[in-house]
């Protein structure tokens, strides 16, 4: 669930960008950025915005997954954000 959700706002579109970056994080880890012992500790987990990051990482896939998961909506990276972002560039240039 999204942060938006969790504190009953107005879900936008941004919503999937939050769960493309769950996504993005579980192909990594192996596991969900938000644990807990209960669905109501994940949604604190969630509001508070206490992410698990267990596992050495590159500080540009870091910061992407950080911002693709960011708590307030409107600072929430846009998809063409993502498609900009370096994490993603390096792996989009084009063959010479």
């Amino acid at each position: 669930m999204a942060s938006e959700i969790v504190i009953n706002e107005k879900i936008a579109l941004e919503v999937d960008i939050w769960n493309l970056g769950i996504l993005f994080f579980e192909m990594i880890f192996g596991h969900s950025p938000l644990k807990g012992k209960n669905i109501k500790s994940i949604m604190i987990n969630i509001k508070i915005h206490n992410l698990i990051n267990d596992k050495p990482v590159s500080k540009e896939w870091k910061n992407l997954i950080e911002k693709m998961l960011e708590s307030n909506l409107y600072k929430r990276l846009k998809i063409t954000d993502i498609f900009e972002h370096d994490f993603i560039k390096k792996f989009n240039k084009k063959k010479e």
